[in-house]
Formats: structure tokens, sequence, C-alpha cells
């Protein structure tokens, strides 16, 4: 019930909708369900800014699954979606799918996850910390309105974390800009008070270095505003937080205020792990009570931290009509040898692993496609950093002749660990268990996807067309199935999206790589 009592129901044919689910979309332009200026899946970037993708490029190779946007299309009414979060986090409503239970929904709260998680599991969450990345601004002569949402540092390093510590003059970012008639040299100006208030009499400029439709990337500097324009000797991160705005997306429909500082943050994220441009969303519900309650007797579950900073891969618009046409941008992953020790482990023992959050699983399934590259030598041992393409996963499936081919899980990640060993000797480097090793992926998880390392998912619910309900729909077995599910959802009144309920989902077996796990 609305009030978080236990219901359940069938999956496959949810009382008040067509038996067969939703009702696909005629048009992704259409009146039916919410059509939203938002991305697809709710991340933040308005709909200007998605690319132009277009039919013209070459066929995609034979081995990326042929998926129609359009069949990932649903009706989503305005009003099942969150503008403001639970409090408690954990008040939110828990919607639980388990494949091995003839599909049954079951309508819970996450404050009742005990009951729900199963015993010895690893839950992996993603400590990435969002920060004030949009930045309202005025095009300088002409005095036209501008926005700048940044993305992604490139100097004076790729490490979000070490580019906030940037001087004036330093910084050279990936962002997407709106505003009109804005080139290359034009001088974008911030100047108002951000989301927390706090007013360092700074003026930030970002000037246009390279500009492609709304992608582009740009230097940033910053003065005080009195006297006489002097050179500021605030860091980045500290004028991002004055000028700032928390990126809402979109489809809230209001800016940013002091309650979402704290709100779209997770309770996990940490302070020295700022780069996310949009929060972790599944992350939001869990409270440091929750975790306590699921890491103590009789759950007994243990946490691994690893980092994926959200940025334009996770939210960019879906715009071409086949998802091989999609174009998904690199972002940043990071992971300690604790956690890949820990995620080793749980492989070793049959634990269950639950990442929270699709990044969480990205991050996690590319580690396991690193170890596989290394495995068949399809990348160098000397590669100091880890690079997962968007269609990795499908190339070396084939490349292998079928999933039979390919390492175990346990194989790939004693290659994963093997490799950063090797690195951190070569470099002359002691570290410890909290040694970094990180990089970039790209991966983009559709229906035929095989999971090595996702045995549940904590997930809230995804807009319409998006890549993340691609990935949502591989996991549970099908776009059918994802969709049933979300009609017992809205049906029952759950909210949706960022700030909305959320799910806990069994990875369908036909949708696995290895064998189950031993723990349920």
């Amino acid at each position: 019930g609305r009030d978080g009592g236990s219901g359940s129901g069938s999956a496959g044919s949810p009382r008040g909708f067509h038996s067969r689910g939703f009702q696909r979309l005629a048009s992704p332009k259409g009146t039916r369900g919410f059509q939203s200026t938002a991305s697809p899946n709710g991340r933040g970037v308005p709909e200007s800014a998605a690319p132009d993708e277009t039919d013209t490029a070459p066929p995609p190779p034979p081995y990326i699954p042929a998926i129609k946007v359009d069949d990932f299309d649903y009706p989503l009414p305005a009003a099942s979606i969150a503008l403001r979060p639970h409090f408690p986090r954990d008040a939110a409503r828990l919607l639980v799918w388990r494949s091995n239970d003839n599909g049954t929904v079951i309508d819970s709260t996450f404050s009742e996850a005990v009951s729900h998680v199963p015993s010895g599991a690893l839950l992996v969450m993603n400590d990435s910390r969002v920060i004030a990345a949009r930045l309202p601004a005025y095009k300088k002569g002409s005095g036209g309105k501008a926005e700048v949402m940044l993305l992604s540092p490139l100097e004076p390093a790729s490490d979000p974390e070490t580019a906030l510590a940037a001087s004036s003059g330093e910084a050279v970012w990936t962002c997407m800009i709106g505003g009109r008639k804005i080139g290359v040299g034009d001088l974008l100006v911030s100047d108002t008070v951000g989301t927390a208030g706090k007013a360092l009499g700074v003026v930030l400029t970002a000037e246009v270095l390279t500009k492609d439709r709304s992608d582009a990337t740009v230097r940033l500097s910053w003065k005080c505003a009195v006297p006489g324009n002097q050179p500021s000797q605030e860091l980045l991160g500290s004028v991002l937080e004055s000028l700032g705005r928390v990126p809402l997306p979109p489809y809230m429909k209001r800016e940013a205020d002091e309650e979402d500082l704290a709100s779209y943050q997770t309770a996990h994220s940490s302070s020295v792990q700022r780069g996310s441009v949009a929060a972790p969303t599944a992350g939001l519900h869990f409270s440091p009570t929750l975790v306590s309650k699921l890491t103590s007797a009789p759950v007994n579950a243990s946490v691994a931290l690893l980092t994926l900073h959200v940025g334009a891969g996770t939210f960019r618009p879906v715009v071409a009509e086949d998802a091989a046409r999609h174009s998904m941008h690199a972002e940043r992953i990071q992971a300690s040898l604790d956690t890949l020790r820990a995620v080793r482990a749980a492989v070793a023992r049959g634990a269950p692993i639950i990442p929270v959050g699709t990044t969480s699983v990205r991050t996690l399934e590319s580690l396991y496609w690193w170890g596989a590259r290394l495995i068949l030598k399809d990348v160098s041992l000397s590669e100091p950093h880890v690079t997962i393409g968007q269609w990795d996963a499908f190339r070396l499936t084939d490349q292998v002749g079928g999933f039979g081919g390919l390492p175990s899980a346990a194989e790939a990640l004693a290659a994963v660990e093997q490799w950063a060993l090797a690195l951190r000797e070569g470099a002359g480097t002691q570290g410890g268990s909290e040694a970094q090793l990180f990089g970039w992926t790209g991966m983009m998880i559709v229906p035929g996807y095989r999971f090595a390392l996702c045995d549940f998912l904590f997930t809230n619910t995804h807009q319409p067309r998006s890549t993340l309900l691609m990935l949502v729909s591989a996991l549970v077995g099908s776009e059918k199935t994802l969709f049933n599910i979300y009609a017992h959802a809205l049906e029952k009144d759950y909210r949706f999206l960022s700030y909305g309920d959320g799910c806990l989902f069994q990875c369908h077996p036909s949708a696995r790589l290895g064998p189950l796990p031993r723990a349920e």
C-alpha cells in the first residue's frame, strides 16, 4: 500500500492495465504520457543539448544488437514524477521483483529492505559527490542569457578532485552550453549567487575554446568583483560552491534550493570524490541507519565503495532511432584494491553481489571486461588506465565465439588485480589495499547483455527512451517484463525518477554470465 505495507502482484498482468503491459507510444513526440524538456533519462540536460544523430553513418558492426529505441517508450504521467525527496531517506517505497519467484512484485519500503536483501550479500555503492555544475551566465557584450553545464575536466587534470583545486585560468572543462548565437571566442560571465548562498564576491568567466552544437570546451577564470577586478585566490571548488547551482533534472521545473544541497547527495558520498554532475540516485535512499541494519544480523551484508563520476555518458539523450547509433560519452571510474578484493571474495564464496544504482553496475561490469581484455590480449599489460568502449562487451563476445569462450568472473578479477599490482610495482610505489585503479568507461548495456557481477540491483525508475531503461530491461530479461513492473508501480502510485521510489530487481537467469550465487 501507499504507507509501505506489504503487498504483491504478478508482473505479468498488473491490475488496471492491458495484460500485455504498456501500449507503445505512437511517436516520441506524441501527446500520450509525459513529454519533458529534460533528457530522456532525467539526468539534467536540456533536450536542445542532444546531438543531431542521423542515419548517414556507416552501418554498425553485426555483433551490436538491433535495438529500436521506440521499443523503450512508455507513458509517464507528470503527476507520477517526484519533485521532492522522501524524508527520512529510507521512507521511500521499495518495489521488489525476483525472477526466481514467478515474477511476483512485492510492495515494500526501504526501511524494510532487511527482509529482501539476501544474507551475506555484498552491497556495492558509488561514493561520487555531486558538484554545483550548473552556471547561469550572460554573454559578454550582448548580455544574452546563457548557461554552462560543466561535465568533466581536461586541465590541469582529468581527475575532478584535483581539477577542483585549480587556480584561475588553469581550469579547462568539457561542458554543455545553452544560449543563442554562442561561438568560439565568446566570453560567458557568471556572477550570481548559487544554491549554497555563499557570496565570495567572485566573477567567473568561461571562454569558449571549442563548440559543436551544445558540446563545448571552456577555459574558466575568475576575479574579485571588487576592487578593480583583481585575480581571486579562491580555488575552483570554492568558486563553484559560490556561483554554481545544484544540477537538478529540468523535468523538476524548479530551481534547486537549500534543501537540495543535502537531499541531492547520497549519505555515503565522499568529500574527496567530488565530480558528478548528477546524483547516483538509487543511493539517495540509503540512510546510515539503513546501512547499519543491512550490515548487522541477520542479513550481515558487507559494503564496498567505488566511484563513477556521473556525466554525459549517463544522461545523454537518445535521439537516434537505433541504439547502435547512440554515442556514449566515457565517464571516469575508480576503485580501490580493497573494493576489488571484496568483490573477488564475494565471487569466491558465491555471495550475491548487489550494486546500488546503474552507475555501480556499469563500474563493476567494466572491471570484469577490463579483466577479459587483459586475458584475451585485447590490450597491453602496460596500459595504465582501465578503458572500456561502448560495445567492447559485445565485440569480445563475438570475437571468442560466444559467451562460453569468455573468462569467468573470478579469472577476470584476478587478472585486474595482477595488472594493478604490476603497475604499482613498476611505478615504484608501495601504496596499500587502499591504492586506487582508475580509468574511463563508455559501456552501454542493452538487452542481450550478460551480467558478470550483478545478482540483484537497487535502482530508481527511469525515463522513457533512455539508456538506463535499456540496462534495467536487460537485467530483468526483457522490456516487456520491465514495462509490466512499471505498470504495477504506476497503478500503485509509486513516485518516479530521481527523487522517487526505488526498486530491487533480481537478475534474470537468461541475463547472467556464469553460475547463480550460492547464497540466497
